[in-house]
């Protein structure tokens, strides 16, 4: 009996032990919840149909469908990691939380693994191709959206161009989903890369591979002229073959008035960029710009026109107030070789081409105060040609043979101190003096013929055409033919918008 009871109270003892580590240590419960999601396209958001997807902790491995979609019915709850992977594309790993009893989705952009330039996937450059030479400086850039979103984001692109001369990287177009663009005023004789930067919904996906182009010979035969541009002239030149318009000067200052060099592909002007108006020489492509007078352009009522090349290209003329002065075209060697009449200071210069002749205007202190004289190309002899007359008068050019003389002059003959011309017409004059007559151009009313020029071929004129002294100008070109009855018209025509022409 005692035996017994000793064995039950050890059982019991046992029992209450086993009760109290079943307490302390309860059997712990796993819970689940679903996966399900999307595998697309990084670039054309397309759904990947067999992309393998696999967790961690472990789950059930499935491959997505046709249209893209997985689920997996039975995934830990917690936190996990999902991998979906495909052979062509690149591995991708994202991290979430199952929530215990509920569906959890998920959408995942794969990248390709072929392409070592994202950007590329999205954009194909078409125009103009790698290697391109002799691209005009007008050109138009041409490319194709391969797809338009990136992860569900609409794409847009920005145009770049690098010099390779000077690395100056400019964005021409940005934030564009158009497929073309014309940029205008590359730089001749260029090596330029080109490429796309590529934006979805303001964030940065890539560039596209660089192409690289060279640019056109500055062309033969250019005329150029000054232009304003933002209120600010500069110099423009203009290729009528092919009809493009290029901007040589870009400066906060005035730049106007171009000559062309007769002997190289050279172009002098003037300009107040050192705040006195210098005239400067430089190449047509707007490089080896230099400062070549010392002793500013200036004068009674001359804000910075007029200078003349010599035959030859060698030297540049110049009024310096009553002095005329010659200098080297590198900037040496400058002597005074005329002396203006006693007050008046010279203006207006030209050289003849042909019999050694220079062809001045001197004004007083008046504008319209303005005489015109011819001289030797030394300075000497000089003789008065044409007189101060009632109006203006203005821009002496000789013709092709240095026996003529052109020059404006208002009919009108309004003697307005601000220089107002409402009648500047064409005429023409022998060197002796003899033959002085106007010239019919067919201008409108109120139309005044500024800057004329003879054309480098010497077959006829260039000049500018406007109302008023001030105010927009277009340049024409004349080819003069003597009728009949004595009488000069020019067979005009229209060539772009500008001012102060040389051809």
């Amino acid at each position: 009996m005692k035996r017994y009871s000793s064995f039950k109270l050890l059982l019991i003892t046992v029992l209450l032990l086993s009760f109290w580590r079943c307490k302390e240590q309860p059997y712990d419960v796993v819970q689940y919840g679903s996966l399900q999601g999307v595998i697309m396209s990084e670039y054309d958001d397309k759904p990947i149909n067999g992309v393998r997807i696999t967790t961690s902790p472990a789950s059930e491995t499935v491959y997505t469908d046709s249209v893209g979609h997985f689920s997996i019915p039975e995934v830990e709850s917690g936190d996990i990691t999902v991998t979906a992977s495909r052979d062509g594309y690149l591995n991708y790993t994202e991290k979430l939380s199952i929530t215990e009893n509920e569906t959890s989705s998920v959408s995942i952009y794969l990248p390709k693994d072929s392409t070592s330039n994202p950007a590329d996937d999205v954009i194909d450059l078409k125009n103009p191709l790698d290697g391109s030479l002799d691209q005009p400086v007008n050109l138009t850039f041409d490319w194709h959206f391969s797809a338009t979103t990136y992860k569900n984001r609409p794409i847009d692109v920005s145009l770049v161009t690098i010099n390779t001369a000077t690395l100056e990287e400019t964005t021409w177009v940005a934030n564009t989903t158009d497929t073309t663009y014309t940029v205008n005023g590359l730089k001749y004789n260029t090596t330029y890369l080109w490429y796309l930067k590529v934006q979805a919904d303001g964030a940065f996906i890539g560039n596209t591979s660089f192409q690289r182009i060279q640019t056109q010979a500055v062309p033969k035969n250019l005329l150029v002229y000054a232009g304003i541009i933002n209120n600010n002239y500069e110099i423009f030149s203009y290729d009528s073959t092919k009809q493009i318009n290029y901007q040589i000067t870009n400066y906060p200052s005035k730049d106007w008035y171009p000559r062309k060099s007769p002997t190289e592909n050279k172009v002098a002007f003037i300009s107040d960029r050192s705040n006195e108006n210098q005239i400067y020489t430089m190449s047509l492509d707007g490089t080896n710009l230099t400062q070549i007078s010392q002793l500013p352009v200036t004068g009674y009522n001359n804000n910075g026109t007029g200078f003349a090349w010599s035959p030859d290209g060698g030297y540049i003329i110049y009024p310096h107030n009553n002095q005329l002065i010659k200098v080297n075209k590198e900037g040496y060697d400058a002597t005074v070789i005329a002396t203006a009449p006693a007050g008046r200071d010279f203006w207006y210069c030209d050289w003849s081409r042909y019999g050694h002749k220079i062809v001045v205007q001197t004004v007083g202190d008046n504008i319209y105060d303005s005489e015109i004289y011819v001289m030797d190309d030394d300075g000497s002899n000089m003789h008065l040609l044409v007189g101060n007359e009632p109006g203006r008068t203005d821009s002496p050019t000789f013709s092709f043979d240095g026996q003529t003389v052109y020059f404006t002059h208002d009919t009108q003959g309004l003697d307005a101190a601000d220089g107002t011309q409402i009648s500047a017409h064409l005429f023409q004059i022998n060197i002796d003096g003899t033959g002085e007559q106007e010239i019919n151009l067919g201008l409108g009313a109120g139309e005044c013929v500024f800057n004329p020029r003879i054309l480098s071929a010497g077959v006829g004129l260039t000049y500018s055409v406007g109302i008023g002294t001030i105010g927009p100008r277009s340049i024409y070109t004349a080819y003069l033919q003597t009728n009949s009855d004595g009488t000069i018209s020019g067979t005009t025509e229209e060539i772009i918008r500008g001012d102060m022409p040389d051809w």
